[in-house]
């Protein structure tokens, strides 16, 4: 509730948003995820977790193409993020 207030109080506060994502992410409500995040994105292009966390959104939903896709791009701002690289690994996996 916290987040989805903070998110409507101060819509351009990006990190803000990728913590309702985060936690929309978490909660299973995967197409409020994808549209905090993406909000988020539109606010920082070059959010890094927003990025990641598009690509687990898009795994969750079984978009396996798409979730390459958003974690290719977040290992291109930073080249170490662990959940980019452990998710392009369990695509490549199967």
């Amino acid at each position: 509730v916290l987040a989805s207030q903070m998110a409507r109080t101060h819509p351009s506060y990006a990190h803000g948003l990728n913590t309702l994502g985060t936690i929309l992410f978490d909660l299973g409500e995967l197409d409020g995820a994808e549209r905090a995040l993406l909000a988020s994105l539109e606010v920082a292009p070059r959010g890094t977790n927003a990025v990641c966390n598009l690509g687990s959104v898009a795994y969750r939903k079984e978009r396996n193409d798409e979730a390459e896709v958003w974690w290719r791009r977040c290992l291109l701002l930073d080249p170490d993020h662990r959940t980019a690289r452990e998710g392009l690994a369990h695509i490549q996996a199967r």
